[in-house]
């Protein structure tokens, strides 16, 4: 894996076959949210790479999800996805999000007197467009069906202050979090009956699970296979 950044110099970190066990001497213990387990660490020069970017002490890490050690083992929140667990990332394995979505919400935020805001500040795995429907269609959707996957819509993206921060200058406002509260609010769509956590919460994007492996590329077409119930 060859990972560059502006200023920096191109870091190379091998890739390394994830059924090949870690040397005891490797084993880190890290912490993502509530869980805690072990971690491969990929070594100093790795670390003092990011280190030097990012302006502190950090260390670069690899899953061992083959490895058969009970603590790399994470499972997502089973109220909403039973079975199912993810590495490091955030909540659940996808974020899924939609081109029409983030119009909505733009026009909205022109309306508002405010800029506009690209995709990436909501940080999504898969982007959908051109999905019959228009704007937030995806609310209805139990599953689909893209390339030879199938996944599941599990859980609706509550969103946090990193959306109202800007990438590239580290900047921090209000929004899309002020405008996503006036159409997009738990008590709005009827969503904190379900959760009462959700009554101040607001939301953006859909968590999902893949219920089907297969491969997705840019251009496949989506096939929504089941309703929400």
């Amino acid at each position: 894996m060859v990972v560059s950044a502006p200023g920096m110099p191109q870091l190379q970190v091998p890739l390394i076959d994830p059924a090949a066990p870690a040397a005891p001497s490797q084993l880190k213990n890290v912490t993502v949210w509530e869980w805690s387990g072990v971690a491969a660490d990929e070594g100093d020069e790795a670390a003092a790479w990011f280190s030097k970017y990012v302006e502190r002490p950090v260390r670069l890490v690899r899953h061992l999800h083959a490895s058969g050690l009970p603590q790399t083992v994470r499972p997502v929140d089973q109220e909403f996805a039973p079975g199912h667990s993810v590495k490091f990332a955030d909540g659940f394995p996808l974020l899924i999000t939609m081109e029409e979505n983030l119009g909505s919400l733009n026009s909205q935020l022109s309306s508002n007197g405010s800029g506009t805001l690209p995709m990436n500040r909501f940080r999504p795995n898969l982007v959908l467009a051109g999905v019959e429907g228009g704007a937030w269609t995806d609310d209805t959707w139990g599953s689909v069906a893209i390339g030879g996957a199938q996944l599941s819509y599990v859980k609706p993206c509550d969103r946090c202050k990193v959306t109202t921060i800007n990438q590239e200058t580290g900047e921090e406002g209000t929004e899309p979090l002020t405008t996503l509260g006036q159409i997009r609010g738990g008590k709005i769509l009827g969503w904190a009956a379900q959760r009462k956590s959700w009554t101040h919460s607001v939301f953006f994007g859909w968590n999902a699970a893949v219920a089907q492996q297969g491969t997705i590329s840019v251009g496949d077409s989506v096939a929504v296979i089941a309703e929400r119930a």
